[in-house]
């Protein structure tokens, strides 16, 4: 199955913002998972960052579908 995967802010800087992902069925936190392995950033954010699957918030259980769109939101701040 093929998913998009969109990265933004700090999550972005880490790994890229863009990827196009080839994996079995899965959830959005086994995909999660996978773009952490290699950044200690996103492993340590996991908590604060929000998933949305087809601009849509959802919870990390969800599982992906062929040719969904994944985003994952870190936690943004303001003054």
């Amino acid at each position: 199955m093929a998913v998009s995967v969109r990265l933004f802010g700090p999550y972005a800087q880490a790994v890229g913002s863009h990827h196009s992902i080839d994996l079995a069925d899965c959830s959005v936190e086994a995909l999660f998972e996978h773009l952490a392995k290699d950044s200690s950033l996103l492993q340590a954010s996991k908590s604060s960052c929000r998933p949305a699957v087809n601009h849509k918030f959802v919870d990390w259980d969800h599982v992906v579908a062929d040719g969904d769109e994944v985003a994952f939101i870190p936690p943004v701040s303001g003054g």
